[in-house]
């Protein structure tokens, strides 16, 4: 399967999401506008690939605990008290918390409907 030539860019996405265009309605797989900072894992310069996700990471949950650090406390009484989960890792817990926060962000209007 060949991938159309066109490509776009986040704010081309954010505009299309802006203006009300339902997501994805009637498009085709497109390649996507990479960042400049891919690394190729089997290229011996890849090795500062780790170093960065590990940054990355850092800031992510640095991020997370400033805007969400009590949710993620109340959460994890939540899991252990009522639902009976064994304890997880804090990250667990964000993870859970930002992949929830980004299915409502995207599919929320149409699930309200």
């Amino acid at each position: 399967m060949t991938m159309p030539t066109r490509t776009e860019t986040p704010a081309d996405v954010a505009a299309e999401r802006d203006a009300g265009t339902p997501e994805w309605a009637g498009r085709t797989p497109i390649k996507a506008a990479f960042s400049p900072c891919i690394y190729d894992l089997r290229l011996a310069g890849a090795k500062g690939f780790y170093a960065d996700a590990a940054e990355f990471t850092g800031r992510v949950m640095a991020e997370i605990e400033a805007r969400a650090g009590d949710v993620l406390d109340a959460y994890d009484r939540f899991a252990k008290r009522i639902a009976g989960e064994r304890q997880r890792s804090r990250a667990e817990h964000a993870l859970e918390l930002l992949t929830l926060g980004m299915a409502a962000e995207l599919h929320g209007r149409r699930a309200a409907c």
